[in-house]
């Protein structure tokens, strides 16, 4: 009796072990398959704005709570194009917690919540020459991946699938080659000399070393909401852009801090410099109540002259803190990728820190003649570095150094409010 009662108790658990041998795999997989960062989707790609400037690209959707519960440890392993990379990432708080937007109407001005948004910057895991950044939000991830000399990047579309938006995922391969010679510049209201900017250089090592925030007051207009399809998505790539613009800014030890957006309507087509004047004009009531040091302006139209972005003109005055950003692609050979547009804004912001095309740099990467990000002309998306010259032999020499041109005018910009 009792070796009956042992050897069913035997097959029992035999056979137990041997279900969960074949239905714990399954169950496994359909876990790991349904906590993929990414998930790839079909869609009309013709319809896509990025279908004009990339050749070939995959679409997909976003699992964003799997990012965020992924990167608590820094780590975090995301698929792109078929390659897996190992990255490592830092918290960067370009938003605040309690960001609101500035909303004005005929009742009056109001503010309302903006999106909660995180930002990251890290590197490829053993790869000393890349970099990665990105911001996630409740509905979506977007960013980039550069290891050597290949950019990848994932940006919003204005579309959507099961209520969740659409990414596109490229690499700076598949970017077309522009054919057309007309170049795109970017202009400032006017270029002061070397002469006038040479006491800018004079700092010290605690000016050096030390961190200085500035708080940044993105606007954006309804075209722009428009290209990626709601407030939230817009506050999405504006966050992902300064970010990226943010890492240019690092040898500086410069942040941006954004606590508030202005949203507006339709703005009318314009010059750089009518939509610059515009900005000037309307912006400095909502740059004051806001405490905000410097104002952009994320312009949703392609401007009507050969103008990518326009600035105002360091002076150590507060009546200098404006610029704006075109942020869709241009008859020339400004094509408004994720790498074009992030570099873009760095160059307009630059202006505000006295960085100048006089002193900005080219070198050569693998065999290619690049350009440093205070380039005057624009020479294609994958040539424009966001990077600022720098007197170390490579980048730059004594003469072309707009790094320390940051360096000694950031503490008079963290001042402006």
């Amino acid at each position: 009796m009792t070796i009956g009662i042992k050897f069913r108790k035997y097959v029992l658990l035999t056979l137990a072990l041997l279900v969960s041998t074949l239905i714990l795999p399954g169950t496994a997989l359909a876990m790991d398959s349904k906590s993929d960062i990414l998930e790839n989707v079909s869609c009309d790609k013709d319809s896509l704005r990025l279908a004009k400037v990339v050749d070939d690209f995959e679409t997909a959707t976003a699992n964003p709570e799997v990012f965020l519960e992924d990167v608590t440890d820094r780590k975090v392993k995301l698929k792109l194009l078929e390659k897996e990379f190992n990255l490592e990432l830092e918290n960067t708080h370009v938003v605040s917690d309690d960001a609101k937007v500035l909303i004005e109407n005929e009742t009056g001005t109001y503010t309302i919540p903006a999106a909660k948004i995180n930002t990251y910057r890290g590197k490829v895991i053993g790869e000393e020459n890349s970099s990665a950044g990105f911001a996630v939000s409740n509905e979506a991830l977007i960013g980039h991946i550069k290891l050597e000399n290949i950019y990848y990047a994932i940006e919003l579309t204005n579309k959507t699938v099961d209520g969740k938006p659409i990414l596109v995922i490229y690499s700076s391969d598949d970017v077309k080659k522009n054919e057309n010679e007309e170049i795109d510049y970017c202009e400032v209201e006017e270029q002061p000399s070397l002469e006038d900017l040479s006491n800018t250089k004079e700092t010290n090592a605690y000016n050096i070393l030390t961190t200085y925030t500035i708080s940044l007051l993105p606007a954006y207009d309804q075209d722009f909401k428009n290209l990626y399809g709601s407030d939230s998505a817009s506050q999405l790539e504006i966050s992902n852009r300064i970010n990226d613009a943010e890492s240019a800014y690092s040898p500086a030890s410069v942040e941006f801090s954004i606590t508030n957006y202005k949203k507006y309507g339709y703005l009318s087509s314009g010059t750089g410099e009518e939509i610059l004047n515009f900005f000037k004009s309307d912006i400095p009531p909502y740059r004051d109540i806001t405490n905000s040091d410097l104002a952009i302006l994320f312009y949703g139209k392609d401007l009507t002259d050969s103008v990518i972005g326009r600035s105002t003109t360091y002076t150590g005055s507060s009546t200098q803190a404006y610029s704006i950003v075109q942020m869709v692609d241009s008859p020339g050979s400004y094509d408004a990728t994720a790498n074009g547009k992030s570099t873009l804004i760095a160059h307009e912001l630059g202006h505000n820190f006295a960085a100048t095309h006089n002193e900005a740099y080219f070198w050569t990467e693998s065999g290619t003649q690049v350009y440093s990000t205070m380039y005057a002309s624009w020479f294609g998306d994958s040539l424009m570095k966001r990077r600022f010259s720098s007197n170390d032999g490579i980048h730059g020499d004594s003469t072309h150094n707009n790094i320390q041109h940051i360096t000694s005018t950031k503490s008079t910009v963290a001042g402006f409010q």
